[in-house]
C-alpha cells in the first residue's frame, strides 16, 4: 500500500462519525501496511479484519466471497479493502458481497490498481480498473470521492450505499493482467496457469519484452500514456 492510499483513506474519513460503528476491513492481512490504526482514534463499536489466512491485522479467516453467509447484509457502517480488487479472481461477487454486507446508508472505501501497474502476486495477481470502470460498478451508489492515484496507476472511491438492491455487474468487462486484453471473466484454463506457475515465473512471464501489451502499456511511463491521449482526446495530433 502506498502512501497516497492511506492519504485517500484519511481523507475519506474527514467529517465522518464512526463513534459506536461497525467497522469491515477486507483484506486485512498486513503485508505493506494496514489502514487499521487509521481507526483506532475514531471509536468504533466494532473492528473487524478478515483475510483468507490467519496473520498481522486479521481478527478472523473469512473469504471475501462469504461476507454474508457470515455476517448477514447490512450489517455493517463502513467496509474498506485496500489494495484489494486486483488480486481476487471473481471481482463481481466479491464487490456484490461488500456491497451487501454495507448498511442503506453506510459507506464503502476501495483503493486498487489501474491499467499500467505491472503484476504482482500476492498471491495473484488478475484485474486493473479505470476510473470509469469504477463510475460504472458505482453507479448504483452515490461516489462521494472518485480519484485517480497521482504517483502509480490506480484508482480510489468513497461511495455511500443508497439502496438495499445492487447494479447487475454482468455486463462490465475489465482489463485482465494475465491477458493483456479486456474480458468478463476469466477461464479455468487461466486460473489454473496463474496458481500453478511460481511468482518469479509468472513475474518474468509477464514482464516479457515481446510481449506488445507490455511494451505499450508497462514500460512506457505512465505519464507519457496519459500525456499522448489527453492530446487525442483535444485533438492535437
Amino acid at each position: 500500500m502506498n502512501k497516497t492510499c492511506m492519504e485517500f483513506v484519511l481523507k475519506s474519513l474527514k467529517d465522518e462519525n464512526f463513534e459506536g460503528k461497525r467497522i469491515l476491513e477486507v483484506g486485512a492481512y498486513d503485508h505493506n501496511g494496514t489502514v487499521r490504526a487509521v481507526f483506532a482514534g475514531l471509536s468504533p463499536d466494532e473492528y473487524i479484519g478478515i483475510d483468507t489466512e490467519a496473520g498481522p491485522n486479521v481478527d478472523e479467516t473469512c473469504s471475501v466471497y462469504e461476507l454474508i453467509n457470515r455476517f448477514g447484509e447490512g450489517y455493517f457502517d463502513l467496509v474498506v479493502n485496500t489494495e484489494l480488487l486486483e488480486h481476487v479472481e471473481n471481482w463481481r461477487t466479491a464487490i456484490n458481497q461488500m456491497k451487501a454486507v454495507t448498511k442503506v446508508g453506510g459507506l464503502l472505501i476501495m483503493t486498487t490498481r489501474s491499467r499500467g501497474f505491472g503484476y504482482h502476486g500476492y498471491p495473484y495477481d488478475f484485474w486493473r480498473y479505470s476510473y470509469e470502470d469504477m463510475k460504472d460498478i458505482f453507479s448504483d451508489s452515490e461516489i462521494l470521492l472518485l480519484e485517480n492515484d497521482p504517483i502509480e496507476p490506480g484508482v480510489f472511491i468513497k461511495a455511500r450505499k443508497v439502496k438495499k438492491e445492487s447494479r447487475d455487474l454482468n455486463d462490465i468487462s475489465l482489463f485482465c493482467i494475465l491477458t493483456g486484453t479486456h474480458k468478463k471473466s476469466l477461464t479455468e484454463e487461466e486460473i489454473s496457469r496463474a496458481k500453478s506457475l511460481p511468482l518469479k515465473e509468472l513475474e518474468l512471464l509477464w514482464y516479457s519484452p515481446q510481449r506488445r501489451w507490455y511494451r505499450r502499456y508497462i514500460r512506457t511511463p505512465w505519464r507519457h500514456i496519459e500525456k499522448a491521449i489527453s492530446k487525442l482526446l483535444k485533438g492535437n495530433p
